[in-house]
């Protein structure tokens, strides 16, 4: 079985998959779109493996892409908001020849697209036209047919939401997408009546796997236009009887700061949390507000297909600050430097393991082969797993700080700064110093009210005296890279 073989399952019944706005697409019509569509990309893009999707969430974006997999060819979806240099970076790592867009953005993307490695076309789905973007680009050479039809081919080709570096792509097969949903239905614990809003953007694994569940469910996705607004959220959650979403910790924030009644959100079963740490307080604010709807921690990666640990309200406050226990077919285990088994409570690397794993990173094998050791992903997450089996993540291998010969996890920082009173964001980095070669700093978003030397006492009082930050800047917001990650190095 493949991906594409979800829509076609589906593709006789009459019930509303797709909504945006005042228009939908039943099942039957999506399926019909999406097999009049992969005939056309059938026939432009040659031997080439990968399509690009240059789409916000739309109504077109689930037909375009559904028409990629059934053309047997994996779909690369492209950020609508990325510079020229990203896209044009991006087409020619992954060497495509045809993009899949709307005609609004032709002019974005010729202009993008003029100096790119190979000559692209686009599909444009709203008109039919094809543009070449830049013809005095060379083509593109034959012979690169990477697929022979089988669930091991590659189906999606995400860019990992990086934080301290270049973001690399991770290669997603049909198999590993797949083995992900069984799961994620167990969790949802619905079915045909599933009704989700996408609020991350598309080119987040998150909402890649939102879309996929929907099909397996039978149920329905529904895509906010433009980007997330928290009452425009609520009155769509209102309108169309919404039973979950999936969310990072600011959309939460917004939605709590929208002041939208119980009632008004009482469709919901459940919200996922997930796109980073997120203090206590959230959860209690959460719970006093909307008592009736669960708020559940959850944790994963582009690596691992999206989701694969949560934490429910039931196991709060006993695990505050832990993310939760793996899903069904998770293997978990925490490993010091060598590679052995750590024991319970005991701090090192998270490595994860079972039939969701990346194939591996696109044209990287050496970071593939860092990445995928034995069979277990190297998540480079610093955690501890409770006598209970509960994780909690303690921070980035590659974002420690070294101060005075001493390791720093900024995370760890960041978790006791956001359980003072009135800060609602921090990130902590390091500034270089001659004695220490290292010193904390923390940029905080907070109460204009908040008194900087009681946060001070407060660190004193929950941190070593070398992970205490020596500098503090208030700002009215932090840089987050799309998934609402914090993002360092800016």
């Amino acid at each position: 079985m493949r991906l594409e073989d979800l829509l076609i399952r589906q593709g006789n019944r009459s019930q509303a998959a797709v909504i945006c706005g005042e228009r939908e697409l039943s099942y039957r019509q999506w399926a019909e779109q999406a097999k009049e569509l992969a005939a056309r990309v059938e026939a432009l893009n040659g031997d080439t493996s990968l399509v690009g999707l240059f789409l916000p969430g739309c109504l077109y974006f689930p037909v375009a892409y559904f028409a990629i997999l059934m053309a047997g060819r994996g779909v690369v979806p492209l950020e609508n908001k990325a510079t020229a240099e990203e896209l044009r970076a991006t087409a020619d790592y992954t060497r495509l020849s045809l993009i899949l867009t709307d005609s609004g953005y032709l002019t974005q993307l010729a202009e993008a697209l003029e100096g790119a490695g190979f000559r692209i076309t686009a599909l444009c789905v709203d008109t039919g036209e094809t543009v070449c973007l830049n013809a005095s680009c060379p083509v593109l050479p034959a012979g690169e047919p990477e697929r022979d039809g089988s669930p091991d081919d590659v189906a999606l080709v995400l860019h990992t939401s990086g934080t301290t570096s270049r973001p690399k792509r991770v290669m997603l097969t049909h198999r590993a997408l797949l083995s992900q949903l069984p799961a994620l239905k167990e969790l949802l614990g619905e079915g045909e009546e599933s009704r989700t809003l996408v609020a991350f953007p598309v080119f987040l694994v998150a909402a890649n796997l939102q879309l996929l569940t929907q099909v397996y469910l039978g149920g329905a996705v529904v895509y906010q236009e433009g980007y997330f607004m928290p009452r425009k959220a609520v009155r769509l959650i209102e309108r169309h009887r919404l039973t979950h979403l999936s969310c990072a910790a600011f959309m939460v924030r917004g939605l709590l700061a929208s002041g939208a009644a119980p009632e008004q959100l009482a469709s919901l079963r459940a919200v996922y949390m997930g796109g980073g740490p997120a203090p206590d307080s959230l959860f209690e604010q959460w719970a006093a507000a909307y008592p009736a709807v669960p708020l559940i921690h959850s944790y994963g990666l582009t690596e691992t297909c999206s989701r694969i640990v949560c934490l429910f309200p039931q196991h709060r406050p006993e695990k505050n600050g832990g993310v939760g226990w793996p899903l069904p077919g998770v293997e978990l285990r925490v490993a010091d430097e060598a590679g052995v088994p750590c024991p319970p409570d005991t701090e090192g690397e998270l490595l994860i393991r079972g039939p969701f794993l990346m194939k591996g990173y696109l044209r990287n094998p050496e970071a593939t082969r860092q990445a995928l050791q034995d069979g277990w992903l190297h998540t480079g997450d610093i955690a501890v797993i409770d006598a209970d089996g509960c994780v909690y993540l303690r921070g980035r291998k590659k974002n420690v700080l070294i101060s005075a010969g001493m390791n720093i996890y900024p995370e760890a920082v960041e978790e006791v700064l956001l359980r003072f009173p009135g800060v609602r964001e921090a990130l902590v980095t390091g500034r270089d110093d001659p004695v220490y070669d290292q010193v904390v700093c923390a940029r905080i978003v907070a109460a204009e009210d908040l008194s900087l030397p009681e946060l001070r006492e407060h660190c004193r009082r929950y941190l070593k005296s070398y992970q205490q930050p020596r500098f503090f800047e208030r700002v009215d917001e932090l840089p987050k890279t799309p998934s609402g990650k914090p993002l360092r190095g800016r």
